[in-house]
């Protein structure tokens, strides 16, 4: 074999060699590469079926659509409202997506819109159509700005927190009944329950046991109906005195 045979063999072995590659990385990839034949979503609460299909292009898996498993994960992993994700391949080539959606306390009332804020202190912007947004609104927090889809630092949304909990843990109608939660700047808070003419005046400090008192107090009500009925305010800023009156008399 002359030495120009020898070169050619060896650039041809070569180009063989390559192509051969590449067709296996290409047939790995195209193994990791699935056509399905529907996608479905379970555990959602915040967001229809449908909305979560839409919101994440995975509304019409056609037959001569192709997807991976991976692919689907992290569509729903990037949607807002999910925090971890679950995927199941049925028999029948369909996807069952189990999403677990991040908790929400509150809504947060910022330069005249509202937003939902998670447990970790995640702003949200409220999706279209979303699902069981009846939470208590955070008014007047004193917070300098906030970013999308990102947790910020404040005591008083710490605070909002241990109010809205502490009422859930009581009962979950007496939560229910909790409509605002309002900071008024960094000054003494005063919330609002729906049904109920009085303001609560809350102050500072000691917040869950004064949850507690306000709770006693109205489950009481047959000695206060018509005082309660008739007044302005229930005033709770004092750790060992409950005062119910007119706004004249509050001082705020």
């Amino acid at each position: 074999m002359t030495k120009k045979d020898k070169i050619i063999s060896i650039t041809l072995f070569s180009i063989l060699t390559c192509i051969l590659v590449f067709l296996t990385i290409f047939q790995s990839q195209k193994n990791n590469v699935e056509v399905f034949s529907k996608v479905e979503v379970e555990g959602n609460l915040m967001l229809t079926e449908r909305d979560y299909l839409l919101m994440t292009g995975l509304d019409n898996v056609a037959i001569s659509r192709q997807l991976s498993l991976r692919l689907i994960k992290e569509k729903f992993e990037n949607h807002p409202y999910v925090e971890s994700v679950k995927l199941e391949l049925n028999a029948d080539k369909s996807v069952t997506v189990q999403v677990d959606e991040k908790k929400i306390f509150a809504l947060l009332n910022y330069d005249g819109k509202n937003y939902l804020v998670t447990n970790s202190y995640e702003i949200l912007n409220i999706e279209n159509n979303s699902l069981m947004i009846d939470y208590p609104v955070i008014t007047n927090a004193t917070l300098k700005e906030i970013k999308i889809n990102q947790s910020v630092k404040s005591e008083e949304l710490k605070i909002s927190k241990k109010i809205v909990y502490t009422s859930k843990n009581i009962s979950s109608d007496f939560a229910n009944n909790l409509s605002e939660i309002n900071l008024r700047n960094g000054n003494e808070i005063i919330i609002y329950l729906s049904g109920l003419k009085p303001v609560i005046l809350l102050g500072k400090n000691d917040e869950v046991k004064k949850i507690y008192v306000l709770y006693e107090l109205l489950k009481s009500t047959e000695n206060y109906t018509s005082m309660i009925k008739t007044s302005d305010y229930i005033d709770l800023r004092y750790s060992e005195s409950l005062f119910i009156g007119n706004n004249q008399l509050t001082g705020i």
